[in-house]
């Protein structure tokens, strides 16, 4: 796969902008997250062994609802919070590189040269271990989204139920809670007509569940999605180091595009060499 000369020629700019995206969604999605079950944590914990009071996964019972083990929770935010921290750090890194750079650009310490290739190898194993990297944190990212919408599909699923037994529908109601009622006003139900439970600790108010599920939802794609475009860079520059890209070559360390010598200069160095 060959990437337009752009993206090439000033990895740093793409680098910073591709780590900034991971540690905006990475970080919001932790947050919005953990707002909703932290808040539910009380009412559905209603395990005497374990701590289930995880908001996905959720299961019903004529008198009771019962969260899933915290650990989902647990893990999904963890998981997101550290990548967009590690993100948080690389565009750091990025940026101090790219100002470096403009800045013994701007000094005249940098020099066009034909250079038609980079030998630095630091920075091509640099490629591999970022290709590496982005392969199992994409991996890891898929199994969250995953795992968050499959938990919030069946909390949905469970929220129906109890919903339709609140209203003690039958009939065309229980047929147009179980069809035509989406998910949000669902979860906008739940939020008003499930107990509190003062004798642990109250809810304190009401909160959009439904926004914050949703939210959190598309954060975890598209953290997922951000990772995956930072895998398939990774390796297209790994290639285009190791020559296997079919493209031109880059020179990292100034950032721009190499000087092109012309075929006419190239045969009078040739022809004067030859005659020396």
């Amino acid at each position: 796969m060959k990437l337009p000369d752009q993206f090439l020629e000033t990895p740093t700019r793409w680098f910073t902008y591709l780590y900034g995206l991971s540690s905006l969604f990475g970080i919001t999605t932790a947050i919005t997250f953990s707002l909703v079950w932290s808040h539910w944590h009380s009412t559905l914990n209603g395990c005497f062994s374990t701590d289930c009071g995880c908001c996905l996964y959720v299961t019903t019972t004529p008198g009771t609802i019962t969260g899933s083990n915290i650990g989902v929770c647990w893990f999904i935010t963890y998981a997101h919070l550290v990548i967009g921290l590690g993100g948080c750090a690389m565009t750091c890194w990025y940026c101090v590189r790219r100002v470096r750079e403009q800045t013994r650009r701007a000094r005249g310490k940098t020099r066009q040269r034909p250079v038609y290739s980079c030998s630095e190898h630091q920075e091509d194993s640099s490629f591999i271990v970022q290709a590496l990297l982005s392969g199992v944190i994409s991996v890891l990212l898929f199994s969250t989204a995953y795992m968050f919408t499959e938990g919030y599909i069946k909390t949905c699923s469970e929220y129906r139920r109890t919903v339709a037994r609140n209203l003690k529908a039958s009939g065309n109601l229980m047929d147009l809670i179980s069809s035509r009622v989406s998910c949000t006003s669902i979860l906008d139900m739940m939020d008003y007509t499930q107990p509190n439970t003062p004798r642990r600790a109250p809810r304190g108010g009401i909160i959009n569940s439904a926004l914050l599920l949703q939210t959190t939802g598309l954060l975890t794609w598209a953290h997922f999605g951000v990772w995956v475009v930072l895998l398939v860079y990774n390796t297209c520059l790994a290639r285009q180091r190791a020559g296997l890209g079919g493209g031109k070559d880059i020179s990292w360390s100034v950032g721009v595009k190499p000087k092109q010598v012309p075929e006419s200069e190239k045969m009078s160095v040739i022809g004067t060499e030859t005659s020396i």
